[in-house]
């Protein structure tokens, strides 16, 4: 009953219309309504009505839009009817990717309180929420669309907290270890967001998460290798880092990624 306007609305969003936001807080609206006139239950929206309303925010690319997809997900942790959804991790993961868009230090570090809020939920909530891989990737995209030293700090430190978590999960719960399992991306955004920092040890930071890289994919429980968008961002860290040894520092990875045909082949 309540799955009629919830394609439409995903229509839209795929086509980046800018109507979405409203068409999606039409469709929560009128199941409310029809809930409430009918007495039916079953038209009242639920996670997937919320998270196509939260993914319509999302896609506002407006610091307001995600502060309003927020405030959905505040009202349905604080609800104490049973009746309401309850929040999932895809619709808190769909709040971070509305800051991360945004690009401001503000949103970036909204987006690592979300991820805070789903980590305290993870240990001392039903469970029913854990950050994923995906989760700390975005709120690593949020810090390195910043663009600033600091922000590459606050990058890499969420990295630090993934790897942590992730060597936790292997030892007391192995199903959740596989949502976890770090991967290129996560990496390549914190070599990104040195890259991005205008810091003069920019290249020598983006290459110390390359060699973690290649450490930790001799691990069997890892698979981060690096590959050419690994070096070519690394390479962008050096060029943008004004230190004199950037060039020949450069150079020399594009040689190591020319000669060494086992680094996987990206685009990007």
């Amino acid at each position: 009953k309540k799955f009629w306007k919830t394609q439409e609305v995903r229509e839209l969003i795929k086509q980046n219309d800018q109507s979405a936001i409203v068409k999606a807080e039409e469709m929560i609206t009128q199941l409310e309504r029809l809930a409430a006139e009918t007495g039916d239950d079953e038209y009242l929206p639920g996670p997937i009505q919320y998270t196509t309303l939260i993914e319509a925010y999302s896609h506002g690319g407006t610091v307001d839009a995600a502060q309003r997809a927020e405030k959905v997900i505040n009202r349905l942790l604080s609800s104490v009817d049973s009746k309401d959804a309850n929040p999932t991790t895809q619709m808190l993961n769909a709040i971070i990717g509305a800051y991360a868009s945004t690009g401001t230090e503000s949103s970036a570090e909204q987006a690592t309180a979300i991820l805070e809020k789903m980590e305290y939920i993870k240990d001392f909530g039903d469970g029913t929420i854990k950050p994923s891989v995906h989760s700390f990737a975005m709120t690593i995209n949020a810090w390195s669309n910043v663009g600033s030293e600091t922000a590459a700090h606050n990058a890499e430190e969420i990295l630090k907290r993934l790897l942590e978590d992730y060597d936790e999960a292997l030892e007391q719960d192995t199903e959740y270890a596989k949502e976890l399992k770090p991967n290129n991306v996560v990496f390549n955004s914190v070599i990104d967001a040195w890259a991005r920092s205008g810091s003069n040890s920019a290249g020598e930071k983006a290459e110390s998460i390359l060699l973690r890289m290649e450490a930790l994919s001799k691990i069997k429980i890892y698979d981060v290798r690096p590959d050419t968008i690994t070096f070519n961002t690394c390479i962008k860290a050096w060029c943008n880092s004004g230190h004199p040894d950037a060039p020949i520092k450069a150079e020399g990875l594009l040689r190591k990624l020319e000669t060494n045909p086992q680094y996987p082949k990206q685009r990007g």
